[in-house]
């Protein structure tokens, strides 16, 4: 999938996948149906981040337009927070403070 955010391409063939999470099931508020919702944290070449969050409906294909890119840091740490083990945010972030 590919993305243009504020005048920047986003690629996830061309990034590397630091983590998925997946497979939270759900049951859509508005039609009912059951849903899984993915996470996926990506590290373009030049070091950049970005999110990817899609879901689709239980055992079903993946629909195009389920896709939404988020390129804000700030938002990227808020997820990575329940995303990731402390070891694996560090790593990517820096130490955190106590």
């Amino acid at each position: 999938m590919k993305k243009i955010i504020d005048g920047k391409k986003y690629d996830t063939e061309t990034a590397d996948l630091l983590k998925h999470e997946g497979g939270v099931p759900y049951k859509d508020g508005v039609s009912g149906e059951e849903r899984e919702c993915h996470h996926c944290l990506y590290r373009k070449k030049n070091g950049e981040l970005f999110l990817v969050h899609y879901n689709h409906k239980l055992n079903g294909p993946i629909e195009k337009d389920s896709f939404y890119f988020d390129a804000d840091l700030d938002d990227i740490k808020d997820a990575a927070e329940s995303m990731l083990e402390v070891e694996e945010y560090e790593a990517i972030f820096g130490p955190v403070d106590e």
